[in-house]
């Protein structure tokens, strides 16, 4: 029988909890660095604390890394993956995630998760990402990395986390994962983590990715912290309820919502995916969950262009800290058949409000 979402945020806030006590985080492991960060104690035990959360052997948290699309970057320099066939289950990475590390990418292929496959790295993504298709929760993970690494035994897997962080009792890197990444203005930041990203994984391809981001002369030694060590500790404990909440406010949405796609549980992801059938309704939608937020309630989204993305897309965001999407926010291409992702937001009662106000928007597709 699958857990409640509240059994699932009371078992992870256990275990973060533990993390921090088994890392002894003290006051005075706050206030970060400056200059190039050398000995950096609030670093080492902020770090301590995702590897111990994780189920990882090390892991690199850093503002240095300024989304989860650069920690895609990062990885794939790090291992090189020109050399190998990079295999990408079920479905291509984000499409600024894919563009971003074209360049650094050998042979690649799609597998659809069944039959036989060969390859050097297999690259999952949690999240099913802007696509009608919901991502895989870590029981769909761990079969597909299973049979991926009896048919190849030296293979490495990567899981881009993002969305996906605390919704289960358990991260990817406890069902086999090597590398894991996700950004920290996503669900491990708590809406208040100004910026930064995270890798966990084996300790030396952790090392690896360090060294792709600082230099092979510095690798992990180094980068200053500033505030950003408190903003994180903070972040990462706020998270495990926050992210309880949007989970919440996701049930309430596709509860009420007959144009969302219904997913199974457990959820991978916070994501609520919706269908809006013409140009004007997908706006309006989006138009919608901009005025139920705190920040930039009088903003009118319209289309842009965003480099990554072959058609414009059209954003709603309404946090406290630019670009975050633990907080109410949505985004989409515009383009047919006009789909509209939904990133609930943490405060249950706004998202009781948001359903109500497009349940009507649905009554006129």
């Amino acid at each position: 029988m699958s857990r409640t979402p509240a059994e699932i945020a009371k078992e992870n806030t256990a275990r973060l909890l533990k993390a921090f006590r088994a890392a002894k985080v003290a006051e005075s492991d706050l206030w970060g660095s400056t200059g190039y960060g050398l000995d950096d104690v609030g670093r080492t035990k902020l770090e301590a604390v995702y590897a111990d959360y994780f189920g990882a052997e090390a892991a690199l948290v850093r503002p240095q890394i300024v989304s989860g699309t650069h920690a895609a970057y990062l990885i794939a320099r790090a291992l090189n993956l020109q050399v190998g066939t990079t295999v990408f289950c079920p479905f291509r990475p984000y499409e600024s995630v894919f563009h971003n590390i074209t360049p650094l990418l050998g042979q690649t292929v799609v597998w659809d998760g069944t039959g036989t496959t060969r390859g050097d790295y297999l690259w999952l993504q949690r999240s099913g990402g802007y696509t009608w298709n919901q991502g895989l929760n870590i029981d769909e993970l761990a079969d597909l990395i299973r049979t991926f690494k009896g048919n190849n035994p030296n293979g490495l897997v990567i899981v881009d986390n993002c969305y996906g962080e605390f919704v289960e009792e358990v991260e990817p890197t406890s069902v086999g994962a090597d590398l894991v990444f996700g950004s920290l203005i996503k669900n491990p930041g708590g809406t208040i983590t100004p910026t930064g990203g995270y890798v966990v994984g084996k300790a030396d391809l952790v090392a690896k990715v360090a060294e792709a981001l600082y230099g092979p002369a510095l690798g992990s030694e180094q980068g200053s912290t500033g505030s950003f060590v408190r903003e994180a500790l903070q972040g990462l404990f706020l998270g495990q309820l926050l992210t309880f909440n949007a989970i919440l406010g996701k049930l309430i949405l596709l509860e009420q919502l007959a144009n969302t796609l219904k997913e199974r549980t457990p959820f991978a992801d916070i994501i609520v995916r919706t269908r809006w059938g013409d140009l004007e309704t997908q706006l309006a939608a989006a138009r919608v969950v901009q005025r139920m937020g705190p920040i930039n309630s009088h903003v009118t989204p319209e289309p842009f262009s965003m480099a990554g993305y072959e058609n414009p897309i059209v954003m709603a965001w309404t946090g406290f800290v630019q670009g975050e999407s633990l907080s109410l926010s949505a985004d989409a291409e515009v383009a047919e058949p006009y789909m509209l992702f939904i990133q609930p937001g943490v405060n249950v009662f706004v998202a009781e409000m948001l359903a109500t106000e497009l349940k009507q928007l649905v009554s006129m597709c």
